[in-house]
């Protein structure tokens, strides 16, 4: 049911539904440039935050969060993690624990 929903919602707007089938052990069908892409996506709407929840964000995402005057934040487990968020220009650290409770 929310197939048929979400294949009739893009046939309304006119937009082509290309999706893939991705075997577990194959790599995922995400790169550097669909991230930016996304990310420039995400900057065109009115948003007044975003957080990057794996890693030190992309320097790209930390500049266009700048340009848009919109703050970056990021997830961390340890003190080493909040270390090189803060060093890498993160606004907001979010801390976590082992249950994850930052999320």
């Amino acid at each position: 049911e929310h197939r048929d929903f979400t294949r009739n919602l893009l046939k309304k707007y006119n937009i082509e539904l290309t999706a893939q089938s991705v075997a577990d052990n194959q790599p995922q069908p995400f790169d550097a440039k669909t991230a930016l892409q996304l990310l420039e996506v995400s900057f065109r709407h009115p948003i007044r935050l975003i957080a990057n929840a794996l890693g030190v964000p992309p320097r790209a995402m930390i500049e266009m969060g700048r340009q848009h005057n919109v703050p970056v934040a990021a997830l961390v487990g340890s003190k080493e993690h909040a270390l090189r968020q803060v060093a890498a220009g993160v606004d907001i650290l979010v801390a976590q624990g082992t249950e994850a409770g930052g999320h």
